[in-house]
């Protein structure tokens, strides 16, 4: 199958879905109503008239995390255009606008993305003039791409990789995904075995280069930094905080049972348990209730007095809160979702443990393992046991500390290298 055919067919599978979408974004707007907001964003009717700008797409927060940090470098080396940033999900949205407040509507636009057909694409393109398109980690559109190609916009993935999963599915295509993958210009990966895969789809070796992991270059703001010591202050420097971030279904339960456990033995311990989804709140709030009557909720403002569990039922703040915590567990890794970034405790010295599913950050994952900055565990049952043997071992917890900062430093540079790559592309152009 020639790309053009797959494309006539994939677009008429698109265009006959539009109904199920929009009842799908209808149904997740039940308890978050945010994604019933901005559909005409969605359609390609976004507000933006630029007569020239750098378009980088980030699908959701994991990718947004990376893409903060990429743009926020090249806001201060470059100042000749300015950034439209695209996302497909609320909690994306959110992450972004949270993270650009003073440069939003002049130096950087933020919108959801278009939909995938042409004619969407298209009369997008036009309303920004992109002079480069940016897409984080593993976007592989097929009428994106194209329309991009057509508009001579180079396209550069910035922070690639290919986990074994999307490696095979992207394989099952073969003849596809190579002609998709061809109109891609320039490729950074995260890794050489990255690198690998790329070519093994197809993409010219010249056009591929290893750059690095952007997230080793993370960095919280001042402001972060001092809101969680405030918090830090209020729950009470003398007692032991242990946070449980971005987690996800079925995982509060293992947690918070967890945490009773650990409190018949630290009695003073405090747990700041951060759920990855807003529309999740309310339904771990109660679930909190249950274990005990003293939760509080972040989102209520109120004066943190003689509180268990703190829920952080806000977006933007995560490093506030790791900023306020002696041990992080980070979630999505006790069930099959594949963890998230592991480097965000790390960046302000707080040592982590991870659960067993972590094939999204396989790379971070093993190469602070190999350092001993890393605690990982098999399952929930050992959570208990992983916790209090750092709470209750400063030594312990000084060396994953220590050696978990120095994979941080020794992989940094990732960003410049990809802001190299993309100045490379929009010069040629």
């Amino acid at each position: 199958m020639t790309l053009r055919l797959f494309r006539y067919i994939y677009t008429w599978i698109f265009i006959l879905l539009f109904p199920l979408i929009l009842i799908r974004l209808l149904w997740k707007s039940r308890f978050n109503p945010a994604y019933r907001q901005r559909l005409n964003e969605r359609f390609g009717f976004s507000p933006l008239r630029l007569k020239q700008s750098i378009w980088i797409h980030a699908v959701s927060v994991g990718e947004s995390i990376a893409a903060i940090a990429l743009i926020k470098k090249w806001l201060s080396v470059n100042e000749a255009y300015p950034i439209v940033v695209t996302c497909m999900t609320p909690t994306g949205s959110e992450q972004l606008s949270a993270a650009f407040k003073k440069e939003l509507g002049h130096r950087v636009f933020h919108v959801y993305v278009p939909y995938d057909v042409p004619f969407i694409i298209n009369q997008f393109i036009k309303r920004i003039n992109p002079h480069l398109l940016v897409l984080m980690e593993t976007e592989i559109w097929p009428n994106m791409l194209y329309s991009a190609h057509i508009h001579n916009v180079p396209t550069l993935i910035a922070n690639g990789r290919l986990s074994p999963r999307s490696f095979k599915a992207y394989q099952r295509f073969q003849p596809i995904t190579r002609s998709c993958v061809q109109l891609i210009k320039q490729i950074g990966t995260q890794s050489h075995l990255d690198e690998t895969r790329f070519i093994n789809l197809g993409v010219p070796a010249a056009s591929v280069t290893v750059t690095g992991n952007i997230k080793f270059d993370i960095q919280f703001s001042k402001n972060q930094i001092k809101a969680g010591h405030t918090l830090r202050a209020q729950l009470g420097k003398n007692k032991p905080v242990w946070i449980a971030a971005s987690t996800h279904e079925g995982e509060e339960l293992a947690i918070l049972s967890a945490f009773k456990e650990i409190k018949k033995n630290i009695p003073k311990l405090i747990l700041i348990l951060v759920p990855r989804h807003p529309e999740r709140f309310n339904k771990v709030y109660q679930l909190c209730l249950e274990t005990t009557s003293k939760t509080q909720r972040r989102s209520d403002h109120s004066q943190i007095e003689d509180i268990d569990i703190y829920l952080g039922d806000t977006m933007g703040e995560m490093g506030a809160y790791y900023s306020a915590s002696d041990v992080a567990f980070v979630g999505g890794s006790l069930v099959p979702i594949g963890g998230h970034n592991l480097l965000e405790p790390v960046a302000v010295g707080v040592p982590v443990i991870t659960g067993p599913f972590c094939h999204n950050f396989l790379y971070i994952r093993d190469t602070l393992l190999d350092s001993k900055g890393l605690v990982a565990i098999e399952g929930s049952a050992q959570l208990i046991n992983a916790v209090q043997s750092i709470l209750l071992n400063q030594d312990k917890a000084k060396l994953l500390k220590d050696n978990a900062s120095k994979v941080l430093e020794a992989n940094k540079g990732a960003t410049a290298r990809t802001i190299d790559l993309a100045n490379h592309l929009i010069h040629q152009t």
